[in-house]
């Protein structure tokens, strides 16, 4: 019997559990994800993904699984926005990050608790993520962007999660060569900003950034303002993914919560 005739004998209203999804993989010897697809060709949906219908339709939701999006930086934007992805349905992440949590990293990373405090974020990250999304493949790239260069070509969408300017312009730098969209995300105190730079439309980070010696204090960050952006940036990584119609390249949004003000320019 074929893997999508067992399939459609084990479905249930239209649907397939992840236990017995995961049985077939097994059974077949096929990635858990792979096992989804086909299930999603035929119109039969994994019972994780199912409130993401009919918003989604089975064909974008596949494009998601075949999606490889690289996630720099997984302190307070990137935990969030890894933890989004996956349950989303992202098929490969690509995490990067060559510090460690702290203490002081309490208030608002995701992935920071007492127990991980002094583990490598990356790994923290990857290590959560598999237990929210079996199906998804994580990798944990405990270093910094500039030598991450494989990864971004290998990627379908780069976000940008980081925390200095120079590596934000070289992460922009890198994701220009290999023609990758670039999501950016950046957060102070109660204001936040997205923006989105397409391959071979105007640059848009050298007009945020102008400066890149200009030397910054740690901004303060409570965690409601870095979930506000990590969504947002999440929500533009779905429609860049699926097709849809994106924040215009080289635009961006800026807002804050005090006078709850959204300003594009």
């Amino acid at each position: 019997m074929s893997v999508v005739s067992a399939i459609q004998r084990i479905a249930t209203e239209g649907t397939i559990s992840l236990k017995h999804a995961g049985k077939l993989a097994a059974e077949y010897g096929l990635p858990l994800a792979e096992v989804e697809k086909r299930a999603l060709s035929i119109e039969i949906w994994p019972l994780r993904y199912l409130r993401n219908s009919p918003l989604l339709s089975p064909t974008e939701q596949i494009k998601l699984l075949e999606s490889t999006v690289v996630v720099a930086g997984c302190g307070g934007l990137g935990g969030i926005v890894a933890m989004l992805l996956a349950r989303l349905g992202t098929g490969r992440l690509i995490l990067v990050d060559p510090d460690r949590f702290e203490e002081s990293n309490l208030n608002r990373q995701l992935f920071c608790t007492v127990k991980t405090i002094g583990m490598f974020k990356a790994e923290v990250a990857a290590r959560k993520i598999g237990e929210i999304n079996p199906a998804v493949s994580v990798t944990a790239i405990n270093d910094t962007v500039e030598n991450t260069r494989n990864a971004i070509n290998r990627a379908s969408t780069v976000i940008d999660c980081l925390d200095n300017i120079p590596s934000r312009l070289t992460l922009a730098d890198m994701s220009r060569r290999a023609g990758v969209p670039l999501i950016h995300g950046a957060v102070s105190g109660l204001a936040g900003e997205i923006a989105v730079e397409m391959p071979g439309a105007k640059t848009v980070m050298e007009r945020l950034y102008p400066n890149p010696a200009a030397r910054q204090r740690p901004p303060a960050v409570p965690g409601f303002s870095a979930g506000a952006v990590a969504a947002l940036q999440c929500a533009e990584v779905w429609k860049i993914l699926t097709g849809r119609k994106a924040l215009p390249s080289g635009s961006r949004i800026f807002w804050e919560i005090d006078d709850f003000c959204f300003d594009q320019g």
